[in-house]
């Protein structure tokens, strides 16, 4: 990723949030990062839950082994936390998540899951993530009694996406290595040479639906934008009424609807192959352990 990075301040949060909360139901709140290295973080759930929106974050679970981060979260009123955990033994887990430390990430949902139960909450569903890769996949036969024993109310097993967002033609893909032996958890259908199989029509409904803003206010059309390539608005500089219904928007839906390919953003993300829905074709498995918890809105 080589775009500038830094922390969303809670005044454009709040900025945002006065000005379209009212059409809100869910924010998904991370974007390329450690969501909860926000030093604002809390404060932000707990703005956005004062309109009744819906909040999901997802993290790698390392902040929350220390200090009172388990505490904090379980009080902003947090719907949903999503604990990656890619790996349940040291080896496995590095492999992906590079310098990271496997008994601190579980140490990190158990405090999670113990501040939890001290305040008898219902929430948030702490939730037990898992990508499965050629490295790891021995492993998903121990997967849902581990995560049980953690306390966790629910269990995914997601897959991976292994090409590179800029060029899913090339055959020399870092990623490759990843792609599990068993086809159950590959993300997508390949073809006779390897490549995955493109879709003739791309059915995303992200930008109709999903925008996202980046931490310095930035508009992108999707989450698959690392590189805040594609920008269609800057919330410094107008509102966001003016960018959703704006001619940069406008003309993208309407070049996205004419021929997808066209743009390189859609040509190129997960959507645009059999098997990389996000939405109805990425999670392969999953099992929830808290029959009590409910998300609905109200």
């Amino acid at each position: 990723m080589n775009r500038q990075t830094g922390h969303m301040t809670l005044h454009t949060f709040q900025k945002v949030i006065d000005e379209i909360g009212q059409y809100l139901f869910l924010i998904l709140l991370w974007d390329w990062g450690e969501p909860f290295l926000n030093p604002a973080i809390y404060d932000m759930i707990a703005y956005a839950r004062t309109r009744d929106i819906k909040i999901v974050s997802s993290t790698n679970a390392h902040i929350f082994a220390k200090g009172d981060h388990a505490e904090k979260l379980v009080r902003s009123g947090i719907d949903s936390i999503i604990c990656a955990v890619d790996g349940i033994s040291q080896k496995t887990y590095e492999t992906y998540r590079v310098r990271g430390n496997i008994e601190t990430a579980i140490q990190g949902i158990q405090n999670i899951v113990a501040a939890k139960k001290k305040r008898c909450l219902k929430t948030p569903l702490v939730h037990f993530r898992f990508l499965p890769t050629k490295h790891n996949e021995h492993e998903i036969p121990k997967l849902k009694e581990f995560a049980r024993s953690l306390g966790v109310d629910a269990l995914s097993l997601k897959t991976i996406n292994p090409h590179d967002h800029e060029d899913f033609h090339s055959n020399i893909v870092d990623g490759k290595d990843f792609i599990p032996l068993n086809p159950k958890y590959q993300r997508f259908n390949y073809d006779a040479d390897g490549l995955p199989i493109r879709k003739k029509s791309n059915s995303c409904k992200r930008l109709w639906n999903c925008p996202v803003i980046h931490w310095n206010g930035k508009v992108s059309p999707c989450t698959f934008d690392p590189n805040d390539s594609y920008t269609l608005g800057d919330l410094s500089k107008e509102s966001f009424k003016k960018i959703w219904s704006g001619s940069s928007y406008r003309k993208y839906r309407s070049e996205f609807r004419k021929n997808y390919r066209k743009l390189t953003l859609c040509k190129n993300c997960s959507c645009s192959f059999e098997g990389g829905m996000l939405s109805t074709e990425c999670v392969v498995d999953s099992h929830f352990f808290n029959s009590t918890f409910e998300f609905t809105k109200g």
